[in-house]
C-alpha cells in the first residue's frame, strides 16, 4: 500500500481536530457549559462554537508540530534512501535510525493522544465513550504505522528513475 506524505499530513491534521470534533459531535444537546452560540449569516443554519480549553490548544500545537516533523523526517528518509545506490549498508543504517527515532516520537504522541481523549471522556455517556474509544483506537492504529510507511515510500521513490520536467 503506497502512502504518500499528503495522506500522512492529513492523518496528523485529523488528530489535531479529533478532540474538537468529538466534543462537538458528542456534546449532549442543551448543554451550554462548553458551547457558546456563534453568529450566523441570515438564512444559514445556526452553528455552535466550542470554547477551546488550554489543554486542547496545547494538544493542537503538539499535533501541528508532529505534522511538521512528518515533513522533516520524510525529507531525511528520502535523502537516506537515495544513498542506497552508492552505499546500501550506510543507507540502511541511516534509515533504521531515522525510523526508530521517529517511531519513538509517534509512540509518545499516541500516548499523549490517548491521555487527551481520556480526559474528554469524563463528560460523555457510556455509548459516546465507546464510540470515542473506537475512534481513538483506529487513529492510534493508523498513526503507529506512519514511520514504516514513510520509510517504504522513501525507498520506493528512491528506486524510481528520475524524470525530467518535460515528461
Amino acid at each position: 500500500m503506497f502512502l504518500n506524505v499528503s495522506l500522512l499530513i492529513l492523518a496528523i491534521s485529523a488528530v489535531s481536530f479529533v478532540g474538537l470534533a468529538h466534543t462537538q459531535a458528542l456534546t449532549p444537546e442543551g448543554s451550554s457549559s462548553d458551547v457558546t452560540p456563534s453568529s450566523s449569516a441570515p438564512g444559514s443554519q445556526t452553528n455552535a462554537e466550542e470554547t477551546i480549553s488550554p489543554e486542547e490548544v496545547a494538544f493542537n500545537r503538539r499535533s501541528a508540530a508532529l505534522g511538521q516533523r512528518v515533513l522533516e523526517v520524510d525529507a531525511q528518509m528520502k535523502a537516506a534512501a537515495r544513498l542506497a545506490a552508492l552505499n546500501p549498508d550506510d543507507a540502511k543504517m541511516q534509515l533504521n535510525e531515522i525510523e526508530a527515532n521517529f517511531q519513538a516520537e509517534i509512540d509518545a504522541f499516541i500516548q499523549d493522544f490517548i491521555s487527551f481523549a481520556a480526559q474528554k471522556e469524563v463528560s460523555l455517556s457510556e455509548e459516546e465513550r465507546l464510540s470515542q474509544r473506537r475512534g481513538v483506537e483506529n487513529m492510534a492504529a493508523q498513526l503507529v504505522t506512519i514511520p514504516e510507511s514513510m520509510r517504504w515510500s522513501a525507498e520506493v521513490a528512491a528506486a524510481l528513475p528520475e524524470t525530467s520536467a518535460a515528461d
